[in-house]
């Protein structure tokens, strides 16, 4: 039972940070870089900002819709919400390692230069442990 309180407590604020970080920067990126949430073109580049801003526009499309449909159909104890969110907990494993790889191989890349990685790493870490408690709870769960 902690587990799964842990699933719930825990996703649907990272769902919340998903909709205000990614599905803002998807329609607006300059608002994104505003608020915080993503880097200005200054720092990685016009192809950097296309391909985050691509991550935000699939992020807005497809991980937030499962990770929302997921925690709601979890909660309800609906079948559906135990796939949605092992989906969606794949993507939590997935794009933090994207990222951080983006982070460290670009470093010495014309035009590259993140004033603080720090957010992308310690958010990266906090989906990934959900994710790792998301599907070791619906793995053993009867």
């Amino acid at each position: 039972m902690k587990s799964r309180q842990i699933v719930l407590g825990l996703g649907w604020p990272l769902c919340l940070l998903l909709l205000v970080a990614q599905a803002i920067s998807a329609v607006n990126y300059d608002l994104g870089v505003a608020m915080g949430f993503q880097q200005p073109v200054e720092s990685i580049t016009e192809v950097g900002v296309a391909s985050w801003r691509g991550f935000a526009i699939a992020d807005t499309l497809v991980y937030l819709p499962l990770m929302a449909l997921g925690l709601y159909g979890y909660q309800q104890k609906r079948r559906y919400g135990n796939i949605f969110l092992a989906v969606a907990a794949g993507i939590s494993l997935y794009w933090p390692i994207v990222f951080g790889a983006t982070l460290l191989l670009s470093r010495s890349a014309f035009g590259w230069s993140v004033d603080s990685e720090l957010a992308v790493w310690v958010f990266g870490s906090i989906y990934t442990v959900w994710a790792i408690i998301v599907l070791f709870t619906l793995l053993n769960e009867d």
